[in-house]
């Protein structure tokens, strides 16, 4: 019952509850671990506990034990903290990837993009739907700078339309005068490896064409895009007369 009605929140509520969860998990392990801590220092400066009289040897033995004892507590809550770190990150990773989704179809269908190309076009529309945009924006605003992104960018014999940095990496944007097949897919991929020495840095790519084959509208076009391996998240969209529609969202 409970499981069902977190699944009916909001994105923005089930992202809420989960960084309370995992604070909360926070503060429970910081307190065992500050615990532990004090024991071990009890340990060894309290005269009053067992063998503390005894000989040198045994009270260097039982400090032995306590410290022992001690170093396991530490290492098994922080392995738990760690992996529950791991849980956390990959649950928000998750949820982040699903207000991406809304913020695209909310964008296309209630903003108008400013531009005088398609590629520039796209761009206005990332900036308000990728958050790692955004950042890098503020950024560049806190050291006194604008926001700058590369149109044409060359590197290693290749080109590509639009390349903007963030601290997550690289965000590229290539349009298609055409319709988009498979192979032109792969082949922009293949050029991304050559232009960027296998894909290092890449973080999105946002391809845009005037169609799309059927093989993109197919269900199992998210399967072969996982077999694909790539490191990085892959948006396709396509514009027509209307506007732009989402075709796939990583």
């Amino acid at each position: 019952m409970l499981e069902k009605s977190i699944k009916e929140l909001n994105l923005d509520d089930r992202m809420y509850l989960a960084i309370h969860d995992f604070k909360g998990i926070i503060i429970g392990f910081t307190v065992l671990l500050a615990c532990a801590s004090l024991l071990l220092l009890y340990a060894i400066i309290s005269p009053d506990l067992p063998g503390q009289g005894g000989s040198p040897a045994e009270r260097e033995f039982l400090e032995m034990v306590v410290l022992i004892s001690t170093a396991v507590l530490m290492v098994t809550f922080g392995t738990l903290l760690i992996i529950e770190s791991l849980k956390f990150f990959k649950k928000l990773s998750r949820m982040q990837q699903q207000k991406i989704r809304q913020r695209y179809f909310l964008t296309l269908e209630t903003a108008i993009p400013e531009g005088e190309t398609t590629v520039e076009r796209v761009y206005d529309i990332l900036e308000n739907v990728l958050p790692e945009i955004k950042l890098a924006k503020k950024n560049a605003r806190k050291k006194g700078e604008k926001f700058q992104y590369d149109l044409k960018f060359k590197t290693n014999g290749e080109v590509f339309d639009l390349k903007a940095d963030t601290s997550e990496g690289v965000v590229l944007v290539e349009f298609f005068d055409k319709t988009l097949s498979w192979d032109d897919l792969e082949g922009f991929m293949k050029s991304v490896s050559k232009g960027f020495h296998q894909d290092s840095g890449i973080f999105r790519i946002v391809c845009v064409s005037k169609n799309l084959d059927d093989i993109f509208l197919s269900e199992e076009l998210s399967d072969k895009i996982k077999k694909l391996d790539k490191p990085y998240k892959i948006d396709l969209l396509k514009e027509d007369k209307v506007g732009l529609t989402t075709y796939f969202i990583g």
